[in-house]
């Protein structure tokens, strides 16, 4: 289930970006494309994955150290999320 939830959050930041994108005509920055890119691949490998904590690390991991960069706390609310650490007024 850890690996479940990681991945929908994965897929819904991805979602959530490109309607972000599409609404305020906003480019996608490539850092962006590449972090979940790099997050979707890990989840696909997780779900393969027949050992239920290796499958959850591995999700865990795509969410927390690719995606949002072992940054949960930042000053966007939304996708991209973090997208400079020294931007933020709010503690790592």
């Amino acid at each position: 289930q850890l690996s479940q939830w990681n991945c929908l959050r994965i897929h819904q930041a991805g979602v959530d970006y490109a309607r972000l994108a599409a609404n305020y005509g906003q480019n996608v920055n490539q850092d962006w494309k590449d972090r979940l890119q790099a997050a979707t691949a890990m989840c696909d490998q997780a779900k393969k994955e027949t050992d239920l904590k290796a499958a959850a690390q591995s999700a865990c991991c795509a969410w927390g150290d690719v995606l949002m960069q072992q940054r949960e706390c930042c000053n966007v609310p939304g996708p991209p999320y973090c997208t400079n650490p020294t931007d933020s007024k709010l503690g790592h």
